[in-house]
């Protein structure tokens, strides 16, 4: 007998339903997904997101979320509209973080001017994100005395409003990127007690004064501070702060490559619970539009 003539299997309706499934939230996905639908962005919404990421790794800002970011804990607003983000020791209970700039993330409208994180020693850790560079309204980040790591962003030469910089003690390591000389507003630039190797950059000459360690700006610096490439063997894996996640993406400790058995990964590198509402959404982006179409022409294959 002809396959369409036969009698009609239990499979064949668990598969119908399924299409069904995809017919009915394909054109949900498809609204959110467009980006002609969505509103232009704004300082407020680019604000709003930026300290929502933040709020991600920065877990005592968490207590407050309000729509109004105004009223949340460590944010400041000025009558210029002007935000300005204070963390206090006295006010940190976790350990906390610098998170990547989302994608999304218009980082020209957002108007954060002014991040503070300093003296909290071991509860602000990680590296400093290239992302940050996208903030081009930053004019001041004083994060002296806590225990951020890794190099510095060559990416961050394009925060060119900024005019103060305090990355003093601190474990930061590697060269002092000659891009930085791009920074052209740079009033005052602390950065000793680190770690620093190889020497001041020649880019830098009649542009920034960095208050540096000696073993930097000594005229023997390129032999007696040469960087010497860390041995593969010898370099564990950054730690990862991502939640569920077992292992991260390479050099990046914010985004996961490796999930805990019991989740799932989502498009945005995070760790989700199977059935998550973030899975779903992240069914919104190209890679999730791929996967929706194949589940679909798996079932219509069964179905014929």
């Amino acid at each position: 007998m002809s396959r369409f003539c036969s009698t009609p299997q239990p499979w064949n309706a668990l598969a119908l339903g399924a299409l069904l499934l995809c017919c009915v939230i394909s054109p949900h996905l498809a609204i959110a997904a467009d980006g002609s639908t969505a509103p232009a962005p704004t300082p407020e919404s680019e604000t709003m997101k930026f300290l929502q990421a933040l709020a991600t790794t920065v877990p005592d800002m968490r207590n407050s979320q309000d729509e109004d970011y105004c009223g949340w804990n460590f944010v400041q607003c000025s009558a210029d509209n002007t935000v300005t983000v204070k963390l206090t020791a006295s006010q940190m209970t976790q350990v906390s973080s610098m998170p990547d700039l989302p994608g999304d993330v218009v980082g020209s409208l957002v108007t954060v001017t002014w991040a503070e994180g300093l003296r909290l020693y071991d509860k602000l850790t990680g590296t400093l994100p290239p992302s940050w560079g996208r903030l081009t309204q930053m004019q001041t980040l004083e994060l002296a005395t806590n225990a951020l790591n890794g190099t510095l962003p060559a990416e961050w030469s394009t925060m060119t409003q900024t005019t103060e910089m305090n990355l003093a003690d601190n474990q930061l390591l590697g060269t002092l990127p000659a891009e930085w000389s791009a920074m052209t507003q740079v009033s005052q630039m602390m950065l000793l007690n680190n770690s620093f190797c190889g020497c001041v950059p020649t880019e830098w000459t009649g542009v920034l004064r960095p208050i540096v360690d000696d073993n930097v700006s000594g005229d023997a610096c390129a032999t007696t501070n040469a960087c010497h490439k860390a041995s593969s063997s010898s370099s564990g894996e950054p730690t990862c702060f991502v939640v569920n996640c077992v292992r991260c993406a390479p050099g990046n400790s914010m985004k996961c490559s490796v999930c805990d058995s019991s989740y799932m990964l989502t498009d945005d590198s995070q760790c989700a619970p199977y059935c998550d509402a973030a899975y779903w959404l992240s069914l919104g982006s190209p890679n999730g539009w791929l996967m929706l179409a194949l589940l679909c022409a798996s079932v219509l294959w069964n179905l014929i």
